[in-house]
């Protein structure tokens, strides 16, 4: 099989943002334009809940025009950690996964949040609760969530417990590269952890001290090789989704240099 490679729609600027962070349909068809050039040929769409229902469908239907498939949308409400925000976390998530369908994406990135005993038995009920009554949602629209890693090894191993055991075919996981570096982990590690359960990634770099988001090959803490090897190893066949950022960090920002900086250092890994 074909691999695929994919970018977020987060830096559609070439320019820093500073105090104004809207992302309407002009701006997500310039992100779309930038990876169409670069040579990506899937999408993953960020801020996504802050257009209207026409313009979601709008900003689906021009990435698909341009050759780019739009492959994921990253939700910015978190799967709950407490009983008392339980119903409300689902709700806030639905309309997530409402708004996401316009797109015609086939993934939704979710973060779960922690709440204030991270690893308590009532902490993981919340979360399976939360998983089952999602599943169906994303069901209905022929999607998948994909919980994020955010957290510590000890947490990942608590969302894999669940999600490997509820066994259900719309629930697993998204691999973000520099989140597991910073948390003690090789991204290669966590693919493991994950493991068929894999659905999609983020695939950014960093130095080992700073959630970065700069473009793979940039950093000095990631075995590239390594992790692309654990990608192969648990039989991932999704999009290669990298995700860099529209506020870059002691840098200087350049949308489509950083955009064809990723594609270009992927392209090595092929």
């Amino acid at each position: 099989m074909a691999i695929i490679l994919g970018c977020n729609t987060l830096y559609p600027h070439d320019t820093k943002l500073t105090n104004e962070r809207y992302f309407g349909l002009p701006e997500l068809k310039t992100a779309i334009d930038t990876i169409k050039n670069a040579g990506f040929v899937a999408c993953e769409f960020s801020h996504y809940s802050q257009l209207n229902d026409d313009d979601r469908r709008a900003a689906g239907d021009y990435a698909r025009a341009q050759g780019v498939r739009p492959w994921s949308a990253h939700a910015w409400k978190s799967i709950p950690a407490e009983t008392d925000k339980l119903d409300e976390g689902v709700a806030d998530l639905t309309a997530c996964l409402e708004n996401a369908a316009q797109l015609g994406v086939s993934l939704v990135v979710v973060h779960a949040a922690q709440g204030p005993d991270p690893l308590s038995a009532a902490r993981w009920a919340v979360f399976r609760e939360a998983l089952i009554r999602l599943a169906p949602i994303a069901g209905r629209h022929n999607m998948r969530i994909g919980v994020e890693n955010c957290y510590p090894r000890e947490d990942l191993l608590g969302m894999a417990g669940v999600i490997h055991s509820l066994d259900l075919p719309e629930i697993g996981f998204v691999v973000d590269t520099g989140h597991a570096i910073l948390r003690g982990m090789t991204p290669a590690e966590a693919i493991h952890i994950m493991g068929a359960k894999l659905f999609s990634t983020h695939i950014q770099d960093n130095h080992g001290q700073h959630d970065d988001h700069l473009p793979p090959g940039r950093g000095s803490s990631i075995n590239w090789q390594e992790t692309w090897q654990a990608l192969n190893d648990v039989g991932y066949q999704g999009v290669r989704m990298v995700e860099i950022t529209d506020c870059p960090a002691n840098r200087p920002a350049n949308a489509k240099q950083d955009t064809q900086d990723a594609f270009d250092f992927l392209q090595t890994l092929l």
